[in-house]
């Protein structure tokens, strides 16, 4: 709820409200009421007599509730002295009254002492409860998370080996059959498996039959060896391994069982073990019968039902059976070779047995669905990694016993995170058996298969099924029990000792309470007001007030309710009274609704948010609603208009209710004007904050008048509502009404010209086809005087002058035949000379101007920022940017553009160095992500003011340089930077949460490694290629969009170099383009004028110029998408840094990293300069339709051959298959981009299927536009 909607509180009785409005000629009219409501005199030069009389009439209500309480002040009064005696009676008088007080105070202090024992001694039993409680709830929280950690621990390791599963299956290849079926890879995917679950060895058994035995038997004679050598050579580099690596072992290519024995040739089936990891290969590593095993026939039942099972425990012995020692001590030594050297190995674990099925269509099968199993995993695991890291630290005392009816017990303590292996049977404290909670592991809540993601075969619940009592030691028990209760019960008798004081102090606590309660009443009151208007507020205050009946009667009952009136718990209670119901009508009273018959209801809605929106931040769009919905909000107050709700960026507002308001069309209308102009007002003044484009939103407005059903519709988040035709005619005014108009209806039409306004209709020239209403008669309004509220139409200068440019400066020179479209210092094209006297920005370009240069404002901020903490480091820290690279000498800070004064010299050019040529593989990014002193330090910078004013004349200039092409503008310029900066907004802070979560992912995913050592600030730093870490890199890139449109002749290369153009000629036909504006907006950023922008940027450092030259160099060539040289070179690079089968191990990692911010940030760049066909699809068509115009300008001036509108329909389809999907798509394989890679993808292939549906006639209609603008100019031109 907006706090501007908040009315003012519940007035007395004693009072009314005055409200002064303004009417048509500066007159004024007063209305009055009581309760809250507050309404408003007409905006006319007469008062109603229909308010006239209301208003007598509360005035009246108002002095007759006066008079009767001051009536009964002095009835009071009276009897008062009344009761007086005479004064002979006055000491037998005091005397009694004495005695009367002197028992008073015993009788209160034996009541006193009898409340103190009896007090003290319920503190007591109160306090030791809630102890007791509360550690029987802290008890009951750690056991829950325990058996809903174990269910989900064992659904995380089961899913992992369900999806281990389905990606063989999915991989297995048609010419080969189970059993005899190869995996590849296993090692790898075991590996991934078994760090995704906690589970130590995994074993894939195959099912064998005694048919398909032979077959089985040569196969692994074949391969066997293979796949495991394969994997002896994978552990070798699995950091995770600790045991030995023996390639000495005897492969047995029959199936054996116990102790070696070969399988009988009559077993009819058997699940001799294939694949394993890891491995400690001792004897065959294959080939052993599972269903050899005598302790378990968990194997068995799993592949007989289809479900997934859990063994017995094992390593449990007895201690006196020193046949169980000796077996449990052989599995610990087994065990103790595949696991760290801190765990201990001789602890309760078991296996589980998961059952593959051969199809695809299988896996998420029904039990009854599926056929039967060809394979099984085992996988052995400890029963402490399932308790482990469960409870917080600092947790301590919890044991947990395990049970199973096919194995003895054990118990484990929990501590925090840590979990301790007490022994073998049940050793909790028997004083806590009340306390225990049970679980069945098949049936943990968190575990249950329909409740979770996992898709997998059931778990098994009746082959010994697994559960757990969890019980509280006495270290929790001591945690929660304290002394607290006794020292309650002395706190409470020390504080009764000094009761006997209080009641001096009594009045003032009682005077002080009041006050409390008066004050919360009144917020209450304000926000229940906000939500109802006053009528219906008192409705339900009286309907559900509760009643007292006592001594007084009905005097008790109203005090009762006018108490009650105080507490906005009445109306929530009225509210949701059967809300959850289940009968078809369960609130009690009569429903809380009214016609109004006299009514304008308005809806507004803000033109082209939607397009608006989906290129702003969420913070943007609802600064942008809040700022104008909250103006809005306060002119509806001064109005007397009832704001209703707001619908998305609808507005939706009445007037004529709940106070009747015989001229409610003029006001609405007078209010519909107010919000147009603050609508032009705010759009205006928030294109700084919220971006150019914003002074471009508009508002519809649509009014209709007649009878409303207005009221509370009673339930979950309630509030009140409109009814009935007048409401959805009116929104049928505002869906087909025009930007910036106020279109009325008939009725509402009829009622401004009864009201003496005729002059301010005008009926629309065509009509209205409205959706349900059929073809109707609307009309215009505009009413005749401006607001006196003080929210009129702002005035805005036609044109702005760019301060602090009055210099003279080289700008190149429109577009021509010629190619003359630069001013280079060698004089390669003409140079024009402006006197700033003839330099003036109109506003919208003014708009364009303030906005980046408060953009870049805030990114130089950063860079000051990182520049303090760069000049307190050493210098030998900054490795040289530029060692490996052929790079061009760009000057010193302080060298200015006339350092290419050769003007004369028509082959300096060939001495020169170009940009293209400047362009490298990779550069270097820093080694340090940004420190929490810098990023918290920015906002304190503060830009000097003279570095503020050339920053700004810098950027005005900049926007002189830009020819007026449809496209390629300034206009498209601030577009691509503002994108440019979304995109940097969503890469993930190096110290973000999402980043640390983030990085152990994309560790694994480029280094090949499974583990991580760190995630420290400086591996995220790394993990995100440094890209949000270097402010200079933010700025470069910034910059870099807003120049690279820069003098665009407006035609495509290809044409520049087939007209043989100077400009052509000057860059070796190639980036014609994107060289020229890289070389006349460096001119203009080298000039003198700019010395001490150049200054705070670098320090001094003509290192850090380089650097950022570099930068601005790739990024702005990156825009060359053509030339098949620079796409072969991104292609090749892209390749190398982020194909699924690159390696890091070629180069190293810091190479690698510089590598792939490279490729980023010229991706970045890319992105944001086709960024419209990855945005709602009218902004896609807006910049489309100014591209078409551009090239069909071309085509028609004869510089171009082919018509672009023949195949330009063909040509976006292309486009997007072939480069902006593409695009996209890299976009979030770069995997740094957050969710904006998700967005542009999801935009791109939405546009592409609309346009795909649309294009041809969006096409047609351009040309038909075209042809209409062509048509006018000439009628102009006669």
């Amino acid at each position: 709820m907006d706090s501007g909607t908040f009315l003012p509180p519940l007035p007395s009785s004693e009072s009314n409200i005055e409200l002064t409005v303004p009417g048509d000629d500066d007159e004024t009219s007063t209305a009055s009421s009581s309760h809250g409501s507050a309404p408003r005199g007409d905006d006319l030069s007469r008062v109603d007599d229909d308010d006239n009389n209301s208003s007598a009439a509360n005035s009246h209500d108002a002095a007759s509730i006066s008079s009767g309480m001051n009536m009964s002040a002095r009835s009071s009064k009276n009897g008062d002295d009344s009761g007086a005696g005479s004064s002979t009676m006055l000491p037998s008088i005091a005397k009694h009254e004495t005695l009367a007080l002197m028992g008073a105070k015993c009788i209160v202090l034996a009541v006193l002492v009898t409340m103190t024992a009896a007090l003290a001694t319920g503190i007591y039993f109160y306090v030791s409860n809630q102890e007791t409680n509360q550690f029987e709830d802290h008890f009951e929280e750690y056991s829950n998370k325990i058996l809903e950690g174990i269910g989900g621990t064992l659904e995380e390791t089961f899913g992992a080996i369900d999806l281990m599963g389905a990606s063989i299956v999915a991989s297995t290849p048609d010419d080969q059959a189970w059993p005899t079926v190869k995996v590849p890879n296993f090692a790898l995917r075991a590996s991934k498996t078994i760090a995704l679950s906690r589970i130590k060895v995994l074993v894939m058994c195959v099912v064998v039959t005694d048919t398909t035995r032979p077959r089985w038997e040569n196969f692994t004679a074949e391969v066997g060896r293979e796949w495991v050598d394969e994997t002896l050579e994978f552990l070798a580099t699995d950091a995770n391994f600790y045991g030995p690596i023996n390639t000495d072992y005897y492969p047995r290519n029959e199936v054996f069982g116990q102790n070696g024995e070969t399988r009988p040739e009559s077993t009819e089936l058997m699940i001799p073990a294939w694949y394993a990891y890891p491995i400690v290969a001792k004897w065959s590593p294959f080939n052993y019968d599972y269903f050899a095993l005598d302790y378990t026939e968990a194997h068995r039942y799993a592949i007989d039902n289809k479900v997934v099972t859990i063994t017995e425990p094992y390593m449990l012995p007895d201690p006196d059976n020193e046949e169980e020692v000796e077996q449990a001590q052989s599995y610990a030594d087994w065990y103790k070779d595949r696991i760290a050297p801190d765990e201990i190995p001789l602890e309760p674990a078991a296996e589980i047995y998961f059952p593959m099925f051969g199809k695809a269509d299988e896996i998420q099968a029904t039990t009854s669905e599926k056929e039967d199993a060809v394979a099984l995993f085992a996988a052995s695991f400890y029963w402490r990694d399932m308790i482990r890291n469960l409870l917080p630290s600092g947790t301590r005392g919890i044991i947990v016993v395990t049970e199973n009816p096919c194995a003895p017990s054990f118990t484990y303590k929990v501590s925090g995170p840590d979990v301790t292996y007490i022994g073998r049977g049940d050793h909790h404290d028997s004083k806590f058996n009340h306390m225990a909670i049970h679980g069945i592991v098949a049936q943990l809540e968190s575990f249950r298969i329909h409740n979770s993601t996992y898709t997998g075969p059931h778990m098994a619940e009746e082959y010994c099924p697994y559960s757990f009592s969890i019980y509280p030691t006495n270290e929790l028990e001591d945690e929660h029990i304290t002394k607290d209760a006794i020292l309650a019960t002395v706190l409470t008798i020390s504080i009764f000792l000094v009761t006997a004081l209080t009641f001096l102090l009594y009045d003032f606590f009682v005077e002080r309470r009041q006050k409390v309660v008066l004050s919360t009443a009144e917020k209450s009151n304000a926000v229940v007001s906000s939500l109802f208007p006053a009528n219906v507020r008192d409705r339900l205050y009286a309907e559900n007030a509760p009643t007292q009946v006592g001594n007084h009667g009905k005097k008790q009952a109203s005090a009762a309710t006018s108490s009650s009136m105080l507490n906005d718990e009445i109306i929530v209670n009225a509210l949701q009274q059967g809300s959850s119901g289940d009968h078809a009508r369960s609130f009690e009273g009569r429903p809380i609704a009214e016609l109004y018959t006299n009514t304008t209801v308005m809806f507004a809605d803000i033109v082209g948010f939607t397009a608006w929106s989906s290129t702003r931040e969420p913070e943007q769009v609802f600064i942008l609603l809040e700022s104008i919905y909250g103006a809005f909000d306060k002119i509806a107050r001064q109005r007397g208009v009832f704001k209703v709700e707001t619908i998305g960026d609808s507005y939706v507002a009445v007037c004529g209710l709940p106070t009747e308001r015989k001229h409610h069309a003029i006001v609405m209308v007078r209010f519909a004007a107010d919000c147009r102009a603050k609508m032009t007002q705010l759009t205006r003044a928030l294109c700084t904050t919220l971006g150019p484009s914003t002074a471009d939103l508009s508002m519809r407005f649509g009014l209709n008048s007649g009878p409303t059903t207005a009221g509370v519709l009673r339930g979950d988040k309630s509030r009140f509502q409109l009814f009935g035709d007048t409401v959805n005619t009116a929104a049928r005014m505002e869906s087909n009404g025009k930007p910036n108009r106020i279109q009325v209806s008939q009725k509402t039409a009829d009622l401004i010209i009864e009201g003496g306004k005729s002059a301010w209709v005008t009926p629309r020239e065509d009509i209205v086809s409205a959706k349900g209403k059929g073809r109707i008669r609307t009309f215009w309004v505009e009413p005749g005087t401006a607001s006196s509220t003080g929210t009129g139409t702002p005035h805005f200068t036609a044109t702005g002058s760019v301060t602090g440019m009055d210099d003279a400066m080289s700008i190149g020179g429109a577009g021509g035949k010629d190619g003359e479209t630069s001013s280079r210092g060698n004089g390669s094209g003409r140079q024009r000379k402006r006197s700033s006297k003839h330099m003036k920005l109109q506003p919208k370009m003014k708009r364009l101007v303030d906005w980046n240069v408060d953009l870049l404002s805030l990114l130089l901020q950063d860079l000051m920022a990182s520049n303090v903490e760069a000049a307190a480091s050493s210098a030998k820290e900054h490795a040289s940017f530029f060692s490996s690279h052929h790079t061009r000498k760009v000057g010193s800070i302080f060298s200015s553009s006339n350092h290419h004064d050769n003007t004369n010299n028509s082959d300096a050019s060939n001495d020169m160095q170009m940009p293209r040529e400047e362009v490298v593989d990779t550069f270097d990014m820093p080694l340090k992500a940004a420190s929490l002193s810098q990023a918290s330090s920015s906002s304190n910078v503060k830009i000097p003011p003279e570095v503020k004013d050339q920053l700004k004349k810098f950027v005005a200039n900049l926007a002189f340089l830009h020819q007026s092409n449809p496209f390629h503008n300034f206009d498209h310029a601030t577009h691509v930077a503002m994108s440019t900066r979304k995109l940097l907004s969503r890469i993930l802070s190096p110290l973000s949460p999402e980043a640390l979560s983030r990085h152990s992912t994309t560790a694994m995913k480029q280094n090949g490694s499974s583990s991580m050592s760190s995630s420290s600030p400086s591996s995220i730093n790394s993990s995100t290629y440094a890209v949000t870490s270097d402010p200079l890199i933010q700025f470069a890139l910034v910059f870099s969009a807003l120049i690279h449109d820069a003098d665009h002749p407006g035609v495509s290369n290809s044409t520049l170099i087939k007209e043989e153009t100077r400009l052509a000629s000057i860059y070796n036909n190639k980036s014609v383009a994107e060289q020229n504006s890289v070389t006349v907006a460096w001119d203009l950023f080298m000039s003198s004028d700019y010395d001490d922008l150049r200054k705070c940027m670098f320090q001094s450092s003509d290192h850090q110029l380089q650097r950022f030259r570099q930068v601005v160099v790739n990024a702005v060539m990156a825009t060359d998408i053509f030339d098949p040289e620079l796409k072969s070179s991104r292609e090749s690079r892209w390749e190398k840094a982020f194909a699924s089968s690159a390696s890091d191990d070629a180069v190293e990692h810091e190479q690698a990293s510089n590598l792939r911010a490279t490729i980023v940030i010229e991706h970045l760049i890319q992105a944001s300069d086709v960024a419209h066909t990855m945005q709602y699809w009218t902004i896609y068509e807006k910049w489309n339709h100014r591209l078409f115009k551009e090239m069909r300008a071309a085509y028609l001036a004869g510089r171009t051959k082919s018509n672009p509108a023949d195949k330009w329909y063909e040509g976006e389809l292309w486009f997007y298959d072939n480069y902006v999907i593409p695009l996209a798509s890299k976009l979030k394989e770069c995997g740094v981009f957050g969710v904006s890679c998700d967005e542009a993808l999801d935009y791109a292939r939405d546009n592409r299927l609309e346009w795909q549906q649309k294009g041809r006639d969006v096409v047609q209609r351009w040309l038909v536009d075209e042809e209409q603008e062509k048509s006018e100019g000439s009628n102009s031109n006669r």
